[in-house]
């Protein structure tokens, strides 16, 4: 009898970029990520502008369906949170928004959830 061991959850990090053009962008923009991994999403360097997330999904492959960081300067900019450890496998679009220089940026990256045996999408 062959005992499986559990994949101990990987924390990812995705990087937010103000680029010179003026853009906002995620690093990476596509995340593959296993059940019960961690994400955390900051600025590259050492920018400190607010974000928010929203998931834009009727399923909840997060903890919550949005997240915020905090308005005061000089604070870090950071999110962390899980993936759920019953989300469904699949694609989940996300919008990241962003003040910067008096301006709302916002991106569309996406999450993709490995089912639990490493086959389908992102697999």
């Amino acid at each position: 009898m062959t005992i499986e061991k559990e994949k101990a959850p990987v924390t990812h990090l995705v990087e937010l970029i103000f680029t010179p053009d003026h853009q906002l962008k995620c690093d990476p923009a596509s995340l593959v990520v296993n059940l019960g991994d961690r994400i955390i999403w900051k600025w590259r360097g050492g920018e400190d502008f607010p974000f928010g997330i929203v998931i834009k999904s009727p399923f909840m492959p997060l903890q919550k369906p949005y997240y915020l960081t905090r308005l005061e300067p000089k604070i870090p900019k950071a999110i962390e949170t899980g993936v759920l450890s019953c989300a469904p496998a699949g694609h989940y679009h996300y919008l990241v928004a962003a003040y910067v220089h008096d301006q709302i940026l916002v991106e569309d990256p996406e999450i993709i959830i490995r089912p639990p045996d490493g086959r389908g999408p992102g697999g």
